[in-house]
């Protein structure tokens, strides 16, 4: 399973107010509010649950095929150490890390399989040239959706399943 997410911490500054009256009671549970608000950095903390949900959200919408409604309080954050968490949902959970660049983002994965990899980019032609790199410089990746709206990375006849996530000007994939 595969699910990714970052958040541009300065675009998020300028177009979140996540402290407004009642908007954490949208979208965390009181547990994941009462963390937020005990944690000596709020902002990172809200941040890396909202990460977190978003990430097992993109994970169990591939497993489960379910329709592309993100509902935040189906998600439930547990915090293990100061990177890895576990996210339940339905029943089922999964385990997550969070790269955090306290200037910069704050960057999701699910983390269901040593062999899946990560890049992070500030564009998303960056991404490509990371790709490309990556399977070989003749290679010419297609990032591509599947009709359900999934993504997927095309090279050649090869199709790879692959999560995509930007936000500001950051761009990430895991595949």
């Amino acid at each position: 399973m595969i699910g990714n997410d970052i958040v541009d911490l300065k675009k998020a500054k300028t177009d979140s107010n996540i402290f407004r009256p009642r908007y954490m009671h949208k979208v965390l549970s009181q547990n994941e509010q009462n963390l937020v608000l005990s944690s000596p950095n709020p902002e990172e903390e809200f941040w890396r649950l909202w990460t977190m949900k978003e990430s097992a959200y993109k994970a169990f919408q591939r497993k489960l095929n379910f329709k592309s409604v993100f509902n935040p309080f189906a998600f439930h954050c547990k915090l293990m150490d100061s990177e890895k968490g576990i996210v339940h949902f339905d029943g089922d959970h999964v385990k997550t890390t969070t790269i955090f660049n306290r200037e910069n983002y704050t960057y999701c994965s699910v983390s269901c399989s040593s062999s899946s990899r990560s890049f992070i980019a500030n564009s998303k032609e960056e991404l490509v040239q990371n790709l490309r790199a990556e399977f070989g410089e003749s290679s010419q990746p297609e990032l591509l959706k599947l009709k359900n709206n999934l993504p997927f990375i095309k090279i050649a006849s090869k199709t790879i399943p692959a999560s995509i996530t930007h936000h500001g000007i950051y761009f990430a994939i895991q595949f």
